[in-house]
């Protein structure tokens, strides 16, 4: 890969973490690094150890985390923020991965 190849890598990794509430999809994520859909996907497991779909979700699993401990939002706000239009479809994707749900990770916050 070029030098160009990998800051375009870069500049896609920095834009997913910056807008972890968009709907990504390979096609506008190609577009907007500038490079074909091969390059992306190839290239970003090469550099970063994992696809760009599992990098989007563990981004979102641990922004999601982060806000349920700091912060008193809703999880339905929390939700929204990482990309999900539906809490439940959030709460069992965050229990999927994380092994609890947000609600019982708010439970023992405060304990």
């Amino acid at each position: 890969m070029s030098k160009a190849d990998k800051e375009c890598l870069l500049s896609v990794k920095e834009y997913i973490l910056n807008n972890l509430s968009e709907h990504f999809t390979i096609h506008l994520l190609a577009a907007k690094a500038g490079i074909n859909r091969y390059k992306l996907t190839y290239g970003f497991k090469k550099s970063f150890g994992s696809s760009l779909h599992q990098f989007i979700i563990e981004s979102r699993m641990k922004n999601a985390k982060r806000l349920l401990i700091e912060t008193d939002e809703p999880i339905k706000a929390i939700a929204l923020l990482n990309g999900y239009s539906n809490h439940e479809n959030f709460s069992y994707a965050f229990k999927k991965y994380f092994g609890y749900s947000p609600s019982e990770l708010r439970k023992r916050k405060w304990r």
